[in-house]
């Protein structure tokens, strides 16, 4: 399919004023569901990339490109299937797809915006992954993996389930349907949460398996975390307080 509209490195060059790395963009649909895209995912397309027939992740690519289409095949969008503007990541060929979380659709709203500090995330498992701040804000947002949990002051935390950042390593199948092994998780190992001063908590993987109940904290009441906890806090109705990290930079997966 032959797709049509503006890049958004060119729309955010229209909108004037300062766009750096510290920066990014963020699509609103008409539902309230929204995405952010980092300073290089607008000016560089830094997208991950995977074979379309295989499912697997591309070392290699050709360059990519994410704009507001408004036209397929020469024709205006389905306005009840994509809305009138939709996000796309592009090449020239059509060789390779990215994740399909990015592509969102009836997009009534686009605004540049400080995205804050920048931070990454290591995750260490049968393969390598280091995830960026844009990245885990976009994955955490409505409608993608996000979730919440209220503590028993009544503080609202939001952030990712700790069972689907695993599911990212603990194989080649990084972000399919199917990413998180469940045969490796019957056949049972640990899964290390690491704090920056290497404070430690250790989890079977058959209670972390489906639970939504553990999560990866980067947001509370809708706020970046405290010093004392920031970028992201392991926390949930399941922990106890000893098992709550903070200011976590590392997650192992001991497959």
């Amino acid at each position: 399919e032959l797709y049509k509209g503006v890049a958004l490195k060119d729309l955010v060059t229209a909108f004037g004023g300062t766009f750096d790395d510290t920066m990014g963009l963020t699509l609103t649909a008409e539902d309230g569901y929204y995405m952010s895209y980092s300073y290089s995912q607008v000016m560089e397309g830094d997208f991950i990339a995977y074979d379309p027939a295989l499912g697997t992740e591309l070392a290699e690519h050709d360059p990519l490109t994410a704009i507001l289409a408004y036209e397929r095949n020469g024709e205006p969008l389905d306005p009840v299937q994509d809305g009138i503007l939709r996000l796309i990541v592009v090449s020239e060929k059509n060789n390779q797809v990215t994740d399909g979380h990015w592509a969102i659709k009836w997009v009534t709203k686009a605004e540049v915006e400080s995205l804050g500090e920048t931070w990454t995330l290591d995750l260490e498992g049968a393969v390598l992954s280091q995830v960026d701040r844009g990245s885990y804000q976009s994955c955490a947002s409505p409608g993608c993996h996000g979730v919440e949990w209220q503590d028993e002051l009544g503080q609202t935390w939001s952030g990712v389930p700790l069972w689907m950042l695993v599911g990212e390593v603990d194989d080649e199948d990084r972000h399919s349907d199917y990413a998180f092994n469940n045969e490796l998780a019957a056949a049972g190992y640990s899964v290390d949460v690491v704090g920056s001063d290497g404070y430690t908590v250790s989890f079977d993987i058959v209670s972390l398996e489906n639970n939504g109940n553990i999560l990866v904290a980067y947001l509370v009441n809708s706020s970046e975390l405290p010093g004392k906890y920031y970028p992201l806090r392991l926390v949930g109705s399941e922990l106890t307080e000893a098992q709550m990290v903070g200011q976590v930079e590392k997650i192992i997966v001991h497959v």
